[in-house]
């Protein structure tokens, strides 16, 4: 499984300065200012062979830095032509705006070099969020293995819906069930041996 979780994408160029626009897919998804200001925490793009392609050119939009530095082990732009390879983005500025933060990246200073980065999809690593108790990733979730009360196999959550209530798709040979992530639903879940215990199963069951 990847390290590196999808968390949002970047909308469009901001300004003229290089600023970009990013929106999270969660909407209560909140920066750590400390980290940011302690160049810990970093955004990354996927398939970076494309984008190093776009920037590593000559005079305006010559990124400076031939090697980004990612917890102290370089990544060259040969490295990063990889499509699983991820081009890391240092925060330097980031403002927070309507549903969506205005943020500037290092070493990207005008228009033209942002609008390089536009509908790109924005990661950051696991080790980067700091999740709440009863606070999962999608990505943990799915694939997890289903028990009822009585530990009969229900199947594998299949896929999450997220919504005012999120909705987990339960697979089997036999059945789909559609369950509302809540308290009254869900009795157990263990992400370190992959299983989630659940009740009320028969009441979503199509």
């Amino acid at each position: 499984m990847s390290e590196y979780i999808a968390i949002g994408s970047i909308i469009k160029p901001h300004g003229i300065k290089g600023e970009i626009v990013v929106r999270f897919f969660n909407p209560d998804f909140v920066f750590n200012e400390q980290m940011i200001k302690a160049k810990k925490l970093m955004l990354y793009v996927s398939d970076a062979g494309d984008y190093t392609q776009k920037i590593a050119g000559t005079g305006s939009n010559k990124i400076n830095n031939e090697n980004y530095k990612d917890n102290n082990a370089n990544i060259s732009l040969k490295a990063l032509k990889s499509k699983t390879s991820y081009l890391p983005l240092f925060i330097e500025g980031i403002k927070n705006g309507n549903k969506q933060y205005f943020i500037k990246i290092e070493n990207i200073n005008s228009i033209e070099e942002a609008e390089k980065f536009r509908n790109a999809k924005v990661f950051t690593k696991k080790e980067q969020l700091h999740l709440g108790e009863n606070e999962y990733l999608v990505s943990d979730l799915i694939g997890l293995k289903c028990l009822n009360i009585l530990n009969k196999d229900l199947g594998g959550v299949t896929e999450i819906y997220r919504g005012d209530t999120d909705i987990a798709e339960i697979q089997s040979k036999d059945a789909v069930y559609f369950l509302p992530l809540t308290d009254e639903n869900i009795q157990e879940i263990d992400i370190k041996n992959k299983i989630m215990k659940v009740k009320n199963e028969n009441l979503y069951k199509i």
